[in-house]
């Protein structure tokens, strides 16, 4: 049991000792550290991201490549809509090969990327599919798009179908008076 006579080491309305300096600085020390680590954690992958791209399009070798397939990924950035795309990059020394780029690009110059088209980009030689999107090709002598595909041609109109017998006329009724 507690001994009444012995001291508490609190009593109610007594003041607290101060707590040791170290004790607060370590404390705010700590506090900060979980901050920041939560904010790389949630924010590390997309810098990462950009700076692996700013690091691509900074020192990686320039490629023409063709878009195989483009599709949204329903993400946006800034109102922009994030696309997936699958290229055959035609680096100037090697083989042609696919690879993958996701980026976002601005509604005003979606039109310039469709299937087919040709498009800039620049890869790392140490690992091919570390690719960046540059831009689109555009022809300086006539403004248009490089690589975009000729619009199918539209087919000849079909003759037109025969005229379907008209309804044969109703005989004269023999017994009306």
């Amino acid at each position: 049991m507690h001994d009444p006579q012995s001291p508490s080491p609190v009593r109610p309305g007594q003041e607290l000792p101060p707590a040791p300096p170290g004790l607060k600085r370590a404390a705010f020390g700590l506090l900060l550290l979980f901050v920041f680590g939560m904010f790389a954690m949630i924010a590390g992958p997309f810098l990462l991201d950009g700076w692996r791209e700013h690091q691509i399009l900074e020192n990686g070798e320039d490629a023409i490549a063709t878009i195989i397939v483009m599709r949204d990924t329903k993400d946006r950035a800034n109102d922009n809509p994030i696309v997936a795309m699958t290229v055959e990059v035609q680096p100037d020394k090697g083989k042609a090969y696919r690879a993958q780029i996701v980026t976002p690009i601005s509604i005003v110059d979606l039109q310039n990327y469709r299937v087919g088209n040709k498009v800039r980009v620049r890869f790392d030689p140490a690992d091919r599919s570390k690719v960046a999107l540059v831009g689109p090709i555009i022809d300086p002598a006539t403004g248009a798009l490089l690589g975009t595909p000729e619009p199918a041609a539209a087919p000849a109109p079909a003759a037109p179908a025969p005229a379907a017998p008209a309804p044969a006329a109703p005989a004269p009724d023999s017994e009306a008076q």
